[in-house]
């Protein structure tokens, strides 16, 4: 994976680039807003599921420890607590 994460007006992408494991690039723009970059995400649909790949931009399981879990579990309950509550607006 390579990070792009230079401002756009001094030459950067802004981007994340995730090569797949049969040579295939996919580039996903970061968006800068005023602290942090973030990426627009949304839940894929049941015809996204079965058609596309899944290529993973975490470590593999073997780098993953028990601490890296809680932690991981905590950010997720947070992010899935917050789309619920876009959602319902």
């Amino acid at each position: 994976m390579i990070v792009d994460d230079i401002a756009k007006d001094v030459g950067g992408k802004q981007s994340f680039t995730v090569t797949d494991d049969v040579g295939k690039r996919s580039v996903i723009p970061l968006k800068f807003n005023g602290d942090i970059m973030t990426v627009a995400c949304r839940m894929p649909t049941d015809r996204e599921l079965l058609a596309m790949r899944i290529n993973w931009i975490t470590p593999s399981m073997e780098e993953v420890t028990l601490q890296s879990i809680r932690l991981a579990k905590r950010a997720i309950e947070k992010y899935q607590l917050r789309y619920l509550m876009m959602k319902k607006r």
